[in-house]
């Protein structure tokens, strides 16, 4: 009986050690994981941080390069970009502490329109770091000459005392409509005034039958708007009527987007000065424009949308070109007068712009 008891008691005995034993593995197990899981999350925070610094440079990379690439493409060494850096582009520090550093390359000699951008970022302790790069391009907005004062898809409507003059195209005004003059509304042309003369040609059927997206690519370098739209300089939308005038008041070499709901309008108006004769603007409006007051633009405006309404009425004076896949009002004392000079200085100036080239991104 005793010795049943004792027996007992070493088998409890055993039994005790061994959960200790198990428990203590146990323990020993789950903080050796925890302290594993600990330093696994803070390398993702570590990469995290220097991964977003990495995209951060490379978004700054991409658009100092678009400001500032004379300078930087300046002086190449047999036929590649020389090593570029200054406090912009080197160790550049982000609120969290960590940092990016920007590199420009050229991977084809002497090809000065393709720029690859390399961003490193590091986290805020240097303890991790990421590389991203992006390859880039040069293209023209504008790659076509624009050679017509005035290229409408829809009709034209030329009235009260407005003109549209044009002393040097061959052709002052092109639409896939009707051409209306009325009231003392006219055409100057090198051969005089005139009224529905030669000059002027309506319901052009190539010109009705393109859909709205092919009469944008007949103007720029893509179908795509938003492509396109990626170069706006400033770029604005409403889900309202709106007045610009006093937003884009004194702009000049810009590129201005503006989307605007469907049936609503654009209002620029009041005393608004757009452009110079060597820094004109590229304005393009998606939906109704109303152009109204005393404004003097040089450049080129384009209005998308097959059923948008531009009005140009009072004083306004537009100096370069206008384009719309809708139609065209004027009234008042309004005029175009076509500026070869001025589209070919709009065309330079626009002839710089970067675009990103699809599947060239990468992230080692």
């Amino acid at each position: 009986m005793h010795r049943v008891h004792k027996y007992k008691g070493a088998a409890t005995l055993i039994m005790a050690v061994v959960l200790l034993i198990l428990s203590t593995l146990v323990i020993m197990f789950a903080t050796n994981f925890s302290l594993l899981q600990e330093k696994a999350n803070s390398n993702l925070v570590r990469n995290n941080q220097a991964y977003e610094a990495a995209e951060a440079g490379l978004d700054f990379g991409m658009a100092y390069l678009q400001q500032n690439s004379s300078t930087i493409l300046a002086n190449p060494s047999n036929g590649y970009i020389r090593a570029f850096s200054n406090a912009q582009t080197t160790n550049v520090a982000l609120p969290n502490g960590s940092t990016y550093s920007i590199v420009y390359t050229n991977p084809i000699p002497y090809n000065y329109r393709l720029i690859r951008v390399t961003a490193t970022g590091r986290n805020s302790d240097n303890t991790s770091t990421r590389v991203l790069s992006q390859d880039i391009q040069t293209i023209s907005i504008l790659p076509n000459s624009i050679n017509t004062p005035v290229y409408v898809k829809g009709a034209v409507s030329i009235g009260g005392n407005s003109t549209i003059t044009n002393l040097t195209a061959p052709t002052s005004v092109i639409a896939g409509g009707n051409i209306t003059f009325s009231g003392s509304g006219k055409t100057i042309t090198a051969l005089g005034t005139l009224v529905n003369g030669p000059d002027t040609q309506g319901n052009v059927a190539a010109v009705a039958a393109l859909s709205a997206t092919m009469f944008f690519a007949n103007i720029f370098s893509s179908q795509d708007t938003g492509a396109v739209q990626s170069f706006a300089d400033n770029y604005y939308q409403s889900a309202t009527n709106q007045d610009y005038s006093s937003t884009i008041n004194g702009m000049t070499n810009k590129v201005i987007w503006i989307d605007q709901a469907t049936g609503t309008t654009a209002t620029i108006g009041g005393t608004t000065n757009l452009g110079s004769l060597l820094n004109p603007i590229l304005l393009v409006v998606n939906g109704n424009l109303a152009l109204t007051g005393d404004v003097n633009l040089y450049g080129y405006i384009y209005v998308l949308g097959s059923d948008s309404t531009t009005t140009m009425s009072n004083n306004v004076r537009i100096n370069g070109a206008f384009s719309t896949a809708g139609n065209l009002t004027m009234s008042g004392t309004s005029t175009i007068t076509y500026n070869s000079l001025v589209l070919t200085i709009l065309k330079a100036l626009n002839s710089t712009r970067y675009s990103k080239i699809p599947g060239s991104w990468t992230d080692f």
